[in-house]
């Protein structure tokens, strides 16, 4: 990826945290089976919103390491503000679909927001904590 010994480390972040947002977005569908939502409507919409957020962590988690790397110099300036900004696109563009929904979708169920917009806070904490005691109390 970027010439860096610590790659491997790398890896099994992304790892942890995908298994975190996967996680997380399964405990999120029992809890909307458990308030008894109906089928369908309140499933896809957490399904929507758990989607872009997951997109938009994605891209968080990739503009920040270009933006270390272009500060580092490890990353070519031309190529990695290229890739800077489309992964920062992404990230607004997440945002902004997040906005438009909360603010025309007047028939969204309310759990599908709150469990799919909670994704925004618990896989980044989980899939820390988890990281902590995997990857960084080992180094």
């Amino acid at each position: 990826m970027f010439d860096n010994p610590q790659a491997e480390d790398f890896g099994k972040a992304v790892r942890i945290f995908g298994v975190s947002g996967l996680v997380w977005g399964v405990f999120a569908a029992l809890i909307l089976g458990l308030l008894g939502a109906p089928a369908g409507n309140a499933w896809v919409w957490l399904a929507v919103i758990w989607g872009i957020s997951l997109a938009d962590l994605l891209s968080t988690g990739k503009l920040v390491i270009l933006v270390l790397a272009i500060a580092s110099g490890s990353k070519k300036n031309q190529e990695g503000l290229l890739q800077a900004f489309a992964w920062g696109s992404l990230k607004l563009a997440c945002f902004g679909l997040l906005g438009v929904l909360l603010i025309i979708g007047k028939n969204i169920p309310t759990p599908s927001i709150l469990l799919g917009l909670a994704t925004l806070f618990v896989v980044p904490v989980g899939g820390g904590l988890w990281w902590y005691r995997k990857v960084l109390r080992h180094a």
